[in-house]
């Protein structure tokens, strides 16, 4: 069941990556919409609520060189080596530069708030 999932999530991906990979340059709309993709997971804007990595509002660099790696290793080790291989080196800048400058929205800090204060009340149940 999982493999279907990555497959599916591979293929929508694929389709997105090539949809769009043959735009010239990129501009803030570009970055937005190959961005969305990495939304899927991170959670609107790169903050996530729950496991997930949060991503939005970090250094650009630090963005674009793990997705460089991802890109680029040779054993794939996940679905975002699979994700980041369909991008040009310049569509990973722009993406990881529109990444970064993303803020958390008011909605989306209260909701971690309260996801985080769940998760204090559930361990100190659990130790208590």
């Amino acid at each position: 069941m999982q493999k279907k999932i990555y497959r599916l999530l591979y293929q929508i991906g694929l389709a997105l990556i090539f949809t769009f990979s043959n735009a010239q340059g990129s501009n803030a709309d570009d970055s937005r919409i190959w961005a969305s993709q990495c939304f899927q997971c991170h959670g609107t804007n790169g903050y996530p609520v729950g496991d997930m990595d949060e991503i939005g509002g970090k250094d650009p660099n630090s963005l674009y060189e793990e997705l460089i790696e991802m890109k680029y290793r040779g054993k794939t080790e996940g679905i975002m080596d699979l994700h980041a291989r369909g991008y040009s080196d310049e569509q990973l800048r722009a993406i990881a530069e529109y990444i970064s400058a993303q803020s958390e929205s008011k909605q989306q800090e209260e909701e971690r708030n309260q996801e985080e204060e769940r998760e204090e009340e559930e361990e100190e149940e659990n130790h208590g």
